[in-house]
């Protein structure tokens, strides 16, 4: 049902141009991706695709040029590989985030923080449905409880991406998805409570106020990394955490340019391309299933009682239902 946003015209073979590296590929299996089938593609995708392909030299966003190969998420959903990504984190952290203590810089480095937790909460979660619960819980305490600001940085990444889709959602509703199912699930998305404002527009307001103190004068510093961060998957070496990444990135850039643009007063949601409508969307229920990912594991932890006396639950993370499965229940609120 959602084929057009789940195919994405990506690059595999774009060399590394950000860290000195052996020429070899991921060997685990987990790590392959093909190409989607061409029986699966619509044409009026690959059509979109090449008819709207453009780029802003100073926007937040640069996608690959499209070619008649595609990759479909729904074939490779985001999991565990056994790949060992932290020389790029380590990268993303040191060179990427800001240094400086300006409060449109934190807020950066927060969403950025918050993507790098989804990432860790989709591969605790692959660990978890393995049927490993004890190396979940391990890896869960280890790359997302037990590091600094993770979970609120989920939270807050969450909700910049859900005040992008109430800001561009005249453009989402009216969008030509090709499959007119889609049109109406899209528009009962754009219904929920979280998308209509309320205390999650508070992550708005306070972006917005940061970023266009003195008219956004050093915006473009951001506007820099963001396309950084996107192109710095180019280093990854494992193709489905190369596609995750790649259609992750997009998402968070696209948000920042629907809420903030040139200036940090907003962009023209109008002009979104059909791969940033797509990556956007996708981005929204990465955030959002890795919030629920939160929320389960800190509930088995409670039920297990590994949470010692005095120790802090993660926020958000158990409301006394313990042992419910998140996704029987789609009314949980941030």
């Amino acid at each position: 049902v959602l084929c057009e946003n789940s195919l994405y015209s990506v690059d595999m073979l774009a060399s590394c141009a950000y860290l000195p590296q052996s020429p070899e590929e991921c060997t685990f299996a987990e790590c392959e991706c093909l190409p989607a089938d061409d029986e699966i593609i619509p044409p009026e995708i690959i059509e979109r695709d090449l008819a709207e392909f453009d780029f802003e030299l100073d926007g937040w966003a640069r996608w690959d040029m499209p070619s008649d190969t595609y990759y479909d998420l729904k074939e490779y959903p985001e999991m565990n590989t056994n790949y060992d990504g932290a020389f790029i984190w380590n990268f993303v952290h040191e060179k990427l985030c800001f240094k400086g203590q300006s409060e449109w810089k934190r807020d950066f480095n927060r969403a950025v923080s918050g993507f790098h937790a989804s990432v860790s909460a989709h591969i605790v979660r692959s660990i978890y449905e393995s049927g490993d619960e004890e190396g979940a819980l391990s890896q869960y305490r280890r790359r997302i409880r037990e590091q600094q600001g993770a979970v609120e940085n989920l939270y807050y990444g969450a909700m910049i991406v859900l005040n992008a889709c109430n800001v561009a959602s005249d453009r989402l509703r009216a969008y030509d998805y090709v499959d007119p199912e889609v049109n109406g699930l899209m528009d009962e998305l754009l219904q929920m409570p979280l998308c209509c404002g309320g205390c999650v527009f508070a992550a708005q307001d306070n972006l917005q106020r940061h970023a266009s103190y003195q008219g956004g004068a050093g915006l473009w510093q951001a506007r820099l990394r963001a396309r950084d961060l996107n192109r710095l998957n180019n280093c990854v070496q494992c193709s489905l955490c190369r596609l995750h990444g790649k259609v992750g990135t997009l998402g968070l850039n696209t948000a920042m340019q629907i809420l903030l643009g040139k200036a940090g007063r907003g962009g023209d949601a109008a002009r979104m391309h059909r791969v940033e409508v797509a990556a956007l969307v996708v981005a929204l229920n990465k955030f959002l299933s890795s919030i629920q990912t939160v929320r389960m594991l800190e509930a088995r932890l409670v039920e297990l009682g590994r949470i010692a006396d005095g120790e802090p639950v993660a926020m958000g993370g158990y409301d006394g239902l313990t042992g419910e499965d998140p996704d029987s229940n789609p009314e949980w609120t941030i």
